[in-house]
C-alpha cells in the first residue's frame, strides 16, 4: 500500500498517528511543514520511523538544508526521482 499527501502538516499528522511505515520519501521542503522538521519531530518521538526516511529534494538551497543533510545518516536522492535510484 502507498499513502501520498503533499502538504508538510498532513505528513506530520500521519507520522505522529505512528502509521507503520516500511519507508517514509519525505521532501526536504514541503508546503506547511519542512521535511526537516518532520523528521526531527519522529526522531523526538523515539518511534524509529527516522531511520525509514529517505529524503528527496530538488536541491539543498539553504544552509540549513545543507548542514541538515550533512547531520542525518538518512540517503538523499535528487529530483527528478528515478526508480532505480532507491534499488541500488
Amino acid at each position: 500500500d502507498v499513502e501520498i499527501v503533499t502538504d508538510g502538516r498532513e505528513a506530520h499528522r500521519m507520522i505522529a498517528q505512528f502509521h507503520r511505515y516500511d519507508v517514509i520519501l519525505l521532501d526536504l521542503h514541503m508546503p506547511g511543514i519542512s521535511g526537516m522538521d518532520i523528521y526531527e519531530e519522529a526522531k523526538r518521538r523515539n518511534t524509529g520511523l527516522e531511520r525509514r526516511v529517505i529524503f528527496i529534494t530538488g536541491g539543498a538551497f539553504t544552509q540549513r538544508s545543507r548542514d541538515f543533510l550533512r547531520s542525518v545518516p538518512n540517503f538523499c536522492a535528487e529530483k527528478p526521482l528515478q526508480i532505480s535510484t532507491l534499488t541500488k
